[in-house]
């Protein structure tokens, strides 16, 4: 039923009786309803004389060719968040409230890390490490990241875990935004604790 809306009914039906909406953003070569009838002139068009506004994001070229939503996604998946960043003018990032771990980061290995939960329906970088910065409080810092599992350690589940570069005391509740910026290796699994600070600290 919803892919049989002509481009008029999609307006009114969603745009306006669903989400009252008083902004519209579309891709400079946005097609919808049936048989792609509506496009960004149509849609100007018809936001405009709605009271809706409305903004065409234009055509991004980089290495001379367009800048697509699927291929950061896929450069993201891939681990490949520098390319990703230059295609998206920004680093990519995931944020979150900071868990209770198994606090083996900070009293046996010493390397505290903060700890978030994998988000649901967000575009996950490949696992592994990644050089990143992490956002507290407003302030930014330089820190290594893993996502995935944790194979060295026991009561091992996946998550996000940040190590951040100072000391900040009790973290647990506060909201953090993790930028990540380069990919460095796969997961690994270290047959102690004292190796794995050992290459943490490289």
């Amino acid at each position: 039923d919803f892919m049989k809306l002509s481009y008029i009914d999609f307006i009114d039906s969603y745009l306006v009786d669903a989400f009252n909406a008083g902004f519209v953003a579309a891709g400079f070569n946005y097609r919808f309803g049936i048989g792609a009838e509506g496009n960004t002139e149509k849609l100007t068009r018809e936001c405009a004389s709605r009271g809706i506004e409305i903004v065409v994001v234009q055509e991004v070229m980089y290495n001379g060719k367009t800048v697509s939503s699927t291929e950061i996604r896929n450069e993201i998946s891939a681990g490949n968040v520098d390319k990703a960043a230059k295609l998206m003018g920004r680093y990519y990032s995931i944020s979150g409230i900071i868990k209770e771990g198994n606090k083996l980061g900070r009293s046996v290995i010493g390397f505290p890390t903060a700890n978030i939960e994998i988000p649901h329906g967000r575009v996950l970088p490949k696992l592994g490490v990644y050089i990143a910065v992490a956002t507290l409080d407003g302030k930014k810092y330089t820190a290594i990241c893993n996502i995935g599992e944790k194979p060295s350690v026991e009561n091992n589940y996946p998550c996000i875990e940040t190590h951040i570069d100072g000391d900040f005391g009790e973290l647990y509740g506060k909201e953090i935004e993790v930028e990540f910026c380069k990919f460095i290796r796969e997961i690994s699994c270290f047959d102690s604790l004292e190796k794995l600070a050992g290459q943490l600290a490289a």
